[in-house]
C-alpha cells in the first residue's frame, strides 16, 4: 500500500466552525507533482484508475486530472499532474491541502490550500454578519455553504452553533412596552439563520403562515431584555406568544447549556423546541492526514 501503511491522524478544533479534513504535503510527493489520497478517504473516490475533475480554489472551471487508486500498479490512490497548480501557489513541504468531495457520483472534487481555504471562509463569515441588505446576506450565506461544502438544511445549524460559540453576551438597551417593537431590531444575519432554520415556525406552538410575498412571518423574542443578540437569548415567536412574553407572567426553565427548555405564561405551559439541541451537531473539527 506505499507509505500510507503508516498514516497517522490528528484532529483539532475547526477555526471554521465546520467540519473539514487536510492532507499535509511531503516534499517528494511535490517533487513528482502528486497528491497521495490517504486510504480513509479512498471510499471517496474512484474504484478504478482513470481520471477524475477538480475544482482548484475557488475557481468555477472543472479541469480533468489523471488518478490512480489502490488498485493500480502504484499501490497507492493519488491525483496526478499537480505540478503547475503546487508552482503556482508556492505549495511547501508540510502545507496542508484541503480535498473536498463535491459529487460523489460523477467523481468532483475540489482542491485548496487550507490557509487559503481558511482565509475565504472566515472573510465570508465577516461579510454575512455585517451584511446590511437582506439580498446580499442571503447571497453571502449561500456562498458560505457551497465553499464549506455543506447542505442548505445543516448549514444554517452549524453557522448558528458556530455563532453560540463565539458570541459573547453583552448588555442591550431595553426598550419599554410603549415603544414599537419593531426598534428592538434583531441583526440580519442572524434573522436569516433563524428563517432558514425555523421557517417561520414559532418554537413555543409551531403556528407559522405566509405574509403576501410567499415569506413565512415571524417575530424574535429576547429571553432578557438586558441581554444581547446570542443564540440562547433569542426565539422564534408567533405574534400571540410575543405577546404573551409581553403581558402575561412569565417563567421559564433552561437546560444545562443555558438553552430556553420550557416557557410558562400564567397556567399554559410550551416545551420550547430548539433546533441547534436537537441537532445534537458535535463541534466542529479539522482532521490532519499525515
Amino acid at each position: 500500500m506505499g507509505t500510507h501503511n503508516t498514516q497517522k491522524i490528528r484532529v483539532y478544533k475547526s477555526s471554521t466552525g465546520y467540519d473539514y479534513a487536510t492532507i499535509r504535503m511531503t516534499q517528494s510527493r511535490i517533487d513528482k507533482g502528486l497528491i497521495a489520497i490517504p486510504k480513509a478517504l479512498s471510499k471517496f473516490f474512484p474504484p478504478k484508475s482513470g481520471h477524475i475533475n477538480v475544482y482548484f480554489d475557488n475557481s468555477n472551471v472543472l479541469l480533468p486530472k489523471a488518478y490512480s487508486s489502490y488498485d493500480s500498479t502504484t499501490r497507492e490512490c493519488r491525483i496526478g499532474g499537480m505540478r503547475d497548480w503546487f508552482e503556482k501557489n508556492r505549495v511547501e513541504k508540510r502545507d496542508e491541502v484541503v480535498i473536498q468531495v463535491i459529487e460523489k457520483v460523477n467523481f468532483i472534487y475540489r482542491i485548496s490550500l487550507e490557509r487559503e481555504f481558511v482565509v475565504r471562509t472566515q472573510k465570508l463569515q465577516r461579510i454575512f454578519e455585517s451584511s446590511k441588505k437582506i439580498d446580499e446576506a442571503n447571497t453571502v450565506l449561500d456562498n458560505l455553504l457551497t465553499l464549506t461544502n455543506v447542505t442548505p438544511e445543516v448549514g444554517p445549524l452549524a453557522e448558528l452553533s458556530r455563532l453560540s460559540q463565539t458570541m459573547g453576551k453583552s448588555e442591550r438597551r431595553r426598550i419599554p412596552i410603549s415603544e414599537n417593537r419593531s426598534k428592538e431590531t434583531v441583526p440580519l444575519h442572524m434573522r436569516i439563520l433563524y428563517e432558514r432554520i425555523y421557517k417561520g415556525h414559532c418554537q413555543l406552538c409551531d403556528f407559522w403562515f405566509f405574509k403576501r410575498n410567499k415569506m413565512p412571518y415571524f417575530e424574535m423574542h429576547h429571553i432578557d431584555p438586558l441581554l444581547g443578540h446570542h443564540p440562547r437569548n433569542l426565539v422564534v415567536v408567533c405574534g400571540n406568544c410575543h405577546n404573551q412574553f409581553e403581558y402575561s407572567e412569565v417563567s421559564l426553565r433552561f437546560d444545562k447549556n443555558g438553552w430556553v427548555k420550557f416557557v410558562r405564561f400564567n397556567d399554559k405551559s410550551h416545551k420550547v423546541f430548539q433546533a441547534l439541541v436537537a441537532a445534537k451537531l458535535k463541534p466542529a473539527q479539522k482532521i490532519l492526514y499525515f
